[in-house]
């Protein structure tokens, strides 16, 4: 068997905010209103982008409680939410999520940083 490595490509799904059909079911379940709905896919749209933390969003087929696992550089993290998850929102949840990813995205990342030039950019 004869396989082909190409060290350029990158994952299409790596980089994104998944849900499993049972965190979709809770999901479904616990978010009511339209506003909610825009900042879920609001949050689905900028993880698209990151290409350096893949998200995914779990839940137990009995439950309607949410967690997740952030993978970034071959690490894996996970959360939960926690005990009186039936009062609070799932939104706020997958929101401090993905903005752990986002801190995970901006640390892997190969951009330097010249202290000296942004005090000059200053003024």
């Amino acid at each position: 068997m004869q396989v082909k490595f190409n060290p350029n490509y990158k994952n299409q799904n790596f980089g994104a905010l998944h849900a499993d059909r049972f965190a979709k079911n809770a999901l479904l379940v616990r978010v009511a209103n339209d506003l909610d709905w825009k900042t879920i896919n609001d949050l689905v749209a900028r993880q698209a982008s990151n290409t350096d933390a893949h998200i995914c969003l779990t839940s137990a087929p009995e439950s309607t409680r949410l967690s997740a696992w952030i993978s970034s550089q071959g690490k894996v993290e996970e959360y939960s939410e926690g005990l009186f998850f039936d009062f609070s929102n799932p939104v706020n949840f997958i929101k401090s999520v993905c903005d752990r990813a986002d801190v995970l995205a901006r640390m892997a990342s190969d951009d330097n940083v010249n202290p000296s030039a942004i005090l000059d950019m200053m003024g």
